[in-house]
């Protein structure tokens, strides 16, 4: 699995985060496709067709959590680094201290949550300063980690009001009422019918 940015924020430039950032982002985004069977041209073909994110993540609040749901290969992992992808886009072009933008694997999260990005990002302040926009991939994929990755999030974003938090699982994961965001297959096949053979 690839992973985000640098380990320590604090030996980064802003420039150089964003970028990293950006790098594997789109390196996971274009692995996904592959998996899924694309070509390198169809997999460029399916960058340049994105339709706009959904209001829910392209509105949401500092504060909030939202857990992207549906089956696999709906697009919840694209959207996720769709929604970071635009962050790093805004924390980039500001003067002013903006979230910083972190990419987390459920499986790669060894300690509780907070703990795990100020670890990552190497700033004890982050959390109280800038807060971060925060994505964890793949609930579903660490046994019996869901539920308590989602409570921790709840509580990075209540005691980080500045951060935001997207999760990413599939169908069935149980996410607490007003948080699941569905993704359904006729999205993902809207967004994917003009890059398939």
């Amino acid at each position: 699995m690839l992973h985000g940015a640098p380990t320590a924020f604090g030996n980064a430039t802003a420039a150089e985060w964003v970028e990293a950032t950006r790098k594997a982002g789109d390196a996971r985004r274009r692995l996904s496709r592959e998996r899924l069977g694309l070509t390198p041209a169809q997999v460029d073909a399916s960058f340049a067709v994105e339709d706009a994110l959904p209001d829910a993540l392209r509105c949401l609040d500092p504060g909030e959590v939202r857990v992207l749901t549906g089956p696999l290969g709906a697009g919840k992992s694209d959207l996720a680094e769709r929604w970071l992808l635009t962050s790093a886009d805004v924390y980039e072009g500001s003067s002013e201290a903006t979230a910083i933008p972190v990419w987390a694997s459920a499986t790669t999260v060894d300690r509780p949550l907070q703990e795990y990005v100020l670890h990552l990002l190497g700033r004890p302040d982050v959390l109280s300063t800038t807060g971060v926009d925060l994505v964890v991939d793949g609930l579903d994929e660490q046994p019996g980690a869901a539920a308590p990755l989602v409570e921790q999030a709840r509580v990075l974003v209540a005691t980080s009001p500045r951060s935001r938090v997207v999760m990413a699982a599939r169908a069935g994961v149980a996410v607490p009422g007003g948080m699941a965001l569905p993704v359904t297959e006729w999205e993902r096949d809207a967004r994917c019918s003009s890059s398939r053979p």
